[in-house]
């Protein structure tokens, strides 16, 4: 069996490693500091921290805070601060012997909102069913907390002094909200986290099979998401005789379009990369496929089986909101090799420049989200028969 573990797990047992040296040793108390990490895991789930009414990121890093000290963490080295009572972020700081510029862990206590109705189990409390753990924010990301807490205890607990401080930042408002914690603590504290580099545990990094390591996985960039707000107006009139064009049934049919719509395939440097060195270590179907892809041009079928069951998919899938409305229109996720804006609507009137678009006026890109959002809904909606998505490279800015 497969199993994809973190970053920060990795990091964290190779530097418990170097702390006890032999492998023997390595292994005492392995058990305390794993029963400590569920411990620390269930007390963060049972704690909401949504970006609504009821959630408080404040408490999740004081009731941390508190650990530390318990732990024999000094004040000093605490550190609770924020933009808002609720939005405060967590900085702790393991003090070594400064022969080399710091390590920074650096996760979040933010969790996406969850409605009881949604779960089979209370989302704010941790369940164990079947050797899967169950809450909200296991996975993305109190697990991953919990685990770098641990280990840094540990260290403090076993009085190791490493050549450099190891700094951790749980911070608010990853997932959402206007408080970025580390964009906060940057621009207000930045000698609190400044560090010679960062390790994050918001990926799955390690991926074994029965127990031993294939390969660990190094993330270059991100996707990044663009979100489209449609508006669709005409001449409307009186609800007693409703007409066959409809608002929101233009609406309808442009969104149907958009659900249709492929974008094409495309790899660049990076995952070209990825996918020749996976094959290597896949076996079967899967590995043709991934050799299919990438010949020029790729085996369509072979795409088509990887789409529906991709490497990712395997390790971690990201959450998809299972409901959707109006203000919601649709997210697209954009190649890190472009811009989040080079997703846009083509215009059949761009030649002859008759479209009151901004977009569709040689393909001038608008200065805001907003002028975007608009120019793409326009073109869309002013030509439901004959408007295309597709891709363009975005000019340098």
């Amino acid at each position: 069996m497969r199993v994809g573990t973190f970053a920060v797990a990795a990091a964290g047992a190779l530097l418990l490693t170097t702390v006890r040296g032999a492998s023997g040793a390595a292994a005492e108390g392995a058990g305390a500091s794993n029963a400590l990490a569920r411990e620390l895991l269930a007390q963060l789930v049972a704690i909401n921290t949504t970006d609504t009414p009821r959630g408080n990121v404040t408490t999740a890093a004081e009731a941390m805070a508190q650990r530390l000290r318990t732990a024999g963490f000094a004040a000093d080295d605490i550190q609770v601060l924020g933009p808002s009572e609720r939005k405060k972020n967590l900085v702790v700081r393991l003090r070594g012997t400064g022969r080399h510029e710091p390590l920074l862990l650096i996760g979040h206590l933010d969790v996406v909102e969850a409605r009881r109705e949604d779960w089979s189990t209370d989302p704010f409390a941790l369940v164990e069913k079947e050797g899967q753990l169950y809450g909200r924010g296991t996975l993305d990301m109190k697990g991953p907390d919990a685990i770098m807490l641990a280990a840094l205890i540990r260290l403090k607990q076993e009085q190791f002094t490493p050549a450099r401080d190891i700094i951790l930042a749980l911070t608010a408002d990853e997932e959402g909200g206007g408080a970025n914690g580390v964009q906060w603590l940057l621009q207000h504290h930045r000698e609190l986290v400044a560090a010679q580099f960062v390790l994050s545990g918001d990926d799955y990094s390690v991926l074994t099979e029965n127990g031993r390591p294939l390969f660990f996985k190094l993330v270059a960039s991100e996707k990044v998401y663009a979100d489209f707000q449609l508006l669709v107006t005409n001449k409307g009139g009186h609800s007693s005789v409703p007409v066959s064009e409809n608002a929101i049934y233009t609406l309808t049919r442009g969104l149907d379009r958009l659900a249709a719509y492929q974008f094409p395939f495309e790899l660049n440097a990076v995952t070209r990369e990825y996918y020749r060195r996976l094959a290597q270590i896949e076996s079967g179907q899967r590995a043709a496929d991934m050799r299919a892809i990438l010949r020029d041009p790729p085996e369509e079928q072979a795409l088509a089986r990887l789409s529906q069951d991709p490497p990712t998919a395997r390790s971690r899938t990201p959450p998809v909101s299972r409901r959707a409305s109006t203000p919601d229109m649709p997210t697209t996720r954009c190649h890190s090799g472009r811009s989040r804006w080079s997703i846009a609507a083509s215009c059949p009137d761009t030649r002859r420049r008759r479209c009151g678009s901004a977009w569709c006026r040689c393909w001038q890109i608008p200065a805001s989200r907003s002028a975007i959002s608009r120019a793409m809904a326009r073109c869309v909606i002013r030509h439901p028969r004959t408007a295309v998505l597709c891709r363009r490279r975005s000019p340098r800015r």
